[in-house]
């Protein structure tokens, strides 16, 4: 009893081909052990679906490309939290320069030892914060990971 292998496979199609094509595909056909008509199909078959993958593949790059501008986008929002807190800092604890000489020396050196004080805090807040490149790569990760 013969098996019914589907009316894709029960229909005949006769195509002329150079030598060297006929024997890259004998050769092939005997590298990946399948028929040839077996892998005449499944190289059309991937050939034709060309346009249909190629979409797909955009589509995943241009999602790739949206998560790494959403990525920027919370890099530019903390860097400008950043700043913010910077500014209110240098605006609230600078005081007013003296107009004689000794008392503007002494608020100046006071507001250096301030200055850097709050130059070291800010060191240590941006070093126990990873880096944009691990967080990309993280979610990169994570992305690649969920599947």
């Amino acid at each position: 009893m013969k098996k019914d292998r589907g009316a894709a496979h029960n229909c005949r199609s006769e195509l002329r081909v150079s030598q060297p094509t006929l024997d890259l595909l004998k050769q092939r056909s005997k590298d990946e052990g399948m028929s040839q008509n077996e892998l005449v199909n499944k190289a059309l078959a991937l050939y034709l679906t060309k346009d249909v993958l190629d979409e797909s593949l955009l589509i995943a790059k241009m999602n790739a490309v949206e998560k790494t501008l959403g990525n920027l986008e919370k890099r530019i929002e903390l860097e400008e939290k950043l700043a913010l807190e910077f500014y209110q800092w240098f605006f609230i604890f600078t005081p007013d320069i003296p107009v004689e000489k000794e008392a503007r020396k002494n608020v100046l050196e006071a507001g250096t030892k301030k200055t850097q004080a709050m130059l070291h805090l800010f060191r240590s807040k941006l070093a126990s914060m990873p880096s944009f490149l691990e967080i990309l790569l993280g979610n990169m990760l994570e992305q690649y990971a969920d599947g």
